[in-house]
């Protein structure tokens, strides 16, 4: 797969003769040829153009900005401001504020190391207990990536969304994403580690700040399935689409709950039984006064047969996110007789 071009303040640059050009995010994509979702990522800075797309980049707006070259993205944003016509003291407040806004971990004793993150790169769905505590399972989205910051994640479940930095060691994924849109808030992701080249499923524990009028600590349990069969590229779905297929989904699974009182409606047609059992634990009783997911029990560790149970759901949260097309059918025509 093509790499990205390691470009400081990449996202910040590019906002700059967004701005100059008064281009919004969908005629930059049209202007250049790429996917909208595309052009949303290199915009937010979750990703940066390969050679060729920055090539392409550069072509589009030397429209605008003559002799335009694509080794002047190299230059400090100060000097690139200047280069395309905008206010250099301006530019360098945006990077810095760019770089500000993105939650970092620092001052670790031992620094974790991005590549441990590899076998978990792309994108993931599955499923959490409701943390309203209504009993109800819900659909969660998780998209690991390697940038200038180190290992990140971007998370979501359709009402919020956030990003933030990921530290994989040989036995956790332990993820921190701010919590948005009002961004006041942090989730926490922690999964039980994979030891092979490419994890498929993963689970644990993700715990958030409910959205009750006291602001509770909660912890569910949570099982997200890759579902990508290659790492993804640049053309991967962006997470607003994806946030608001969820909601979608989520609002049928509320409409068909009240209807028919059963709590596992629409869930249960993307996930198996026992994966429903599994994120909708009964806890707090004598048997079990804190919510565990032991290795024992864990769907990473081997537990289940992983082809069989991961490609199924899978193919299923694929479909019900909007991420691959329904072939259709096909009918056979019978020959005419003689």
């Amino acid at each position: 797969m093509p790499k990205s071009v390691e470009i400081e303040d990449f996202a910040a640059k590019l906002a700059l003769v967004r701005q100059q050009l008064e281009w919004s995010r969908a005629k930059l994509a049209q202007q250049v040829g790429i996917d909208k979702s595309l052009a949303g990522r290199w915009t937010k800075g979750v990703s940066r153009p390969t050679a060729y797309s920055l090539e392409r980049l550069t072509s589009a707006l030397a429209q605008a900005i003559p002799g335009l070259k694509s080794d002047e993205w190299q230059l400090p944003i100060e000097q690139f401001a200047l280069r395309v016509g905008a206010d250099p003291v301006t530019a360098a407040r945006a990077a810095a504020k760019g770089h500000d806004a993105r939650m970092t971990i620092a001052g670790l004793k031992f620094p974790p190391i991005a590549s441990w993150g590899e076998p978990y790169l792309g994108l993931w769905a599955g499923f959490y207990q409701s943390v309203l505590n209504k009993g109800m399972p819900r659909l969660f989205a998780l998209r690991f990536f390697i940038n200038d910051l180190g290992l990140r994640c971007e998370a979501g479940e359709g009402n919020f969304q956030g990003e933030g930095p990921v530290i994989a060691t040989r036995s956790h994924v332990q993820c921190l994403f701010d919590v948005g849109p009002l961004y006041d808030r942090v989730g926490h992701c922690m999964f039980n580690g994979v030891h092979a080249p490419r994890a498929a499923i993963i689970d644990g524990l993700v715990c958030i700040i409910a959205g009750d009028s006291g602001g509770t600590p909660t912890a569910s349990p949570i099982v997200v399935y890759r579902l990508d069969e290659d790492p993804l590229d640049e053309t991967a779905a962006h997470m607003d689409a994806l946030g608001a297929a969820i909601k979608q989904i989520h609002e049928r699974a509320d409409t068909e709950a009240a209807r028919t009182g059963d709590k596992m409606a629409i869930m249960r047609e993307l996930a198996p039984p026992e994966i429903l059992q599994a994120v909708t634990p009964v806890v707090g009783d004598e048997r079990d006064h804190v919510l565990r997911v032991p290795t024992a029990r864990s769907l990473a560790a081997g537990t289940v047969d992983v082809d069989t149970t991961w490609r199924p759901v899978a193919r299923k949260l694929r479909l019900a996110l909007g991420l691959e097309r329904v072939q259709p059918r096909l009918r056979l025509l019978g020959r005419p007789r003689e």
